[in-house]
C-alpha cells in the first residue's frame, strides 16, 4: 500500500516529521504542538481503524510500557512532570510503527531515508552558511568561556551537539552506500562550526567504521583487527596535534575537558547522583524530576538533565529501569534478525549518551522501532553482513 519502486512512503510520513523539531505550530509555556505531534496522531487514528500489531516490536514496546509503568508508580510519591508525556508519546510511535504488518528490506529502508536526509543535511550546512559570520566570531572567541555560534532557525531542538550527533547517527545508515561520504563530510564541517566536540569523535568513529566494512574482504585478520587499529589509533593522534597547532577550536576543546564551563557543570552533577539515588531508595524519582530534587539537594547549576542518559534513567526509573535498558540494549545488539546498520545506529547513540541526551528522543526511536521491521537477509549478502547479523 505504502510502496512505490524502493521507496516506502510510510517511512517517510513517520521519519520526514520527526527531524522538524523546531517547528512549533502552537507554543505552551517551553513546550508546544509540533508538526510531528499531528503526523503521530493521524498515523494513530489509522491504528485505531486497523487495530493491527505487528509482534517483532513486542520486544521495544515492552520496554517503553515499563518505563511509562514506572513512571506512574512513582510519580504517586513524586508527581508527574511534562517528560512523561515524552516516553507516553514514544510507546504510540511504536505503535503506529506497529501498525504495519510486512517486513521489507533494508534497501528499501535506506532509500526512503535518503529522500528524507538529503534536504535535512542539506538545510543544516546552507544555515550555517547563512550564518557564517556567528561561526567565525565563536571559532575566534577563546573556547575557556563556552562560545557557541548564534544559528538560528537549527532544525533540531537540543542545540549544536544533538544537531550534529543526529547527522552522525543518520550517516551511518548510509555507511555502505556511495553516498557515505557526502553525508560525513557534512557532519564533520557541522561538528567544527558548531565546536560540538561529540560530532566530532561521533564523526571519527565513523570512519573508523568506514575503513573497517572498505578492508574486511581485503585484508588478512592481522592487518585488520592489529595493524589498522594502530593505525588509525595513530592517525587519531596526529590528527589531534595538527589540530590544536592549527588552532581548531573543536579540536582544542577537547584538551580542556574538565576545565570549561560545559565539562565542568557535568562534573558537579556527578557529585549528586548517588545521594539522589540513596534519597529516592534506589526506585527513582520519575522522568523529568530529577534534576528538580538535586537541585533541592544543592546542586548549583543551570541544566535540565544529568548530560548522561545511563545517569538519567538510573535516577528518572531507578535500578528496575537501567536493568530493563541495558537488557534491551544487549537483545537489540546480539539480536541476529536486526540489521547491522541499525546496530552501529544504536552504538553512537550509546557513546553520545555518556554526555548528552535526556531520553524518550522521537527520531531515534522511530529509527529503533523500525529495526524491528527490517528483513536483514534481503538487505546485504556480503560475508561481513551475514557474519554481523548472524554472530
Amino acid at each position: 500500500m505504502f510502496l512505490i519502486s524502493n521507496i516506502h512512503i510510510f517511512i517517510i510520513l513517520v521519519v520526514a516529521p520527526l527531524c522538524l523539531q523546531n517547528v512549533t505550530l502552537i507554543p505552551f509555556g517551553e513546550a508546544g504542538l509540533k508538526v510531528f505531534h499531528l503526523s503521530i496522531a493521524a498515523f494513530g487514528l489509522y491504528w485505531l481503524y486497523s487495530l493491527t500489531f505487528n509482534i517483532n516490536l513486542s520486544p521495544p514496546l515492552m520496554f517503553i510500557g515499563l518505563l511509562v509503568i514506572i513512571s506512574l508508580l512513582v510519580g504517586t510519591v513524586y508527581g508527574i512532570s511534562s517528560l512523561f508525556i515524552n516516553y507516553l508519546f514514544i510507546f504510540v510511535l511504536g505503535l503506529v510503527i506497529a501498525a504495519y504488518p510486512e517486513p521489507f528490506s533494508f534497501a528499501v529502508f535506506r532509500q526512503s531515508l535518503f529522500i528524507i536526509a538529503i534536504p535535512v543535511f542539506l538545510y543544516v550546512i546552507l544555515n550555517i552558511v547563512f550564518n557564517l559570520e556567528a561561526v567565525i566570531v565563536a571559532q575566534a572567541f577563546n573556547i575557556k568561556f563556552g562560545g557557541r555560534p548564534i544559528i538560528p532557525n537549527m532544525l533540531f531542538s537540543g542545540g549544536w551537539n544533538i544537531e550534529a550527533t543526529y547527522l552522525a547517527m543518520l550517516s551511518v545508515l548510509f555507511i555502505r552506500s556511495r553516498w557515505f561520504i557526502f553525508f560525513i563530510s557534512i557532519t564533520l564541517l557541522v561538528s567544527i562550526a558548531y565546536l560540538s566536540r561529540t560530532g566530532l569523535v561521533l564523526s571519527l568513529v565513523l570512519m573508523v567504521y568506514w575503513v573497517f566494512f572498505a578492508l574486511y574482504d581485503r585484508v588478512s585478520a592481522f592487518t585488520l583487527f592489529l595493524f589498522i587499529p594502530v593505525l588509525l589509533l595513530s592517525l587519531f593522534i596526529l590528527f589531534l596535534i595538527v589540530g590544536f597547532y592549527l588552532d581548531i577550536s573543536v579540536v582544542k576543546r577537547l584538551f580542556i575537558i574538565g576545565s570549561e564551563p560545559g565539562s565542568q557543570g557535568r562534573l558537579d552533577i556527578l557529585q549528586y547522583v548517588i545521594p539522589g539515588l540513596l534519597d529516592s531508595m534506589f526506585f527513582g524519582y520519575g522522568p523529568g524530576n530529577s534534576m528538580d530534587k538535586l537541585i533541592a539537594m544543592g546542586l548549583e547549576t543551570n541544566n535540565n538533565n544529568l548530560h548522561n542518559y545511563y545517569l538519567q534513567v538510573l535516577l528518572d526509573f531507578g535500578f528496575l529501569g537501567l536493568i530493563a535498558y541495558v537488557l534491551f540494549i544487549c537483545y537489540f545488539l546480539f539480536n541476529p534478525h536486526i540489521a547491522l546498520e541499525f546496530k552501529l545506529f544504536l552504538s553512537l547513540y550509546l557513546l553520545a549518551s555518556f554526555v548528552q541526551f535526556r531520553g524518550a528522543e522521537p527520531l531515534i526511536w522511530s529509527i529503533l522501532f523500525f529495526a524491528f521491521l527490517v528483513n536483514p537477509q534481503k538487505s546485504n549478502t556480503s560475508p561481513l553482513y551475514q557474519s554481523a547479523v548472524m554472530g
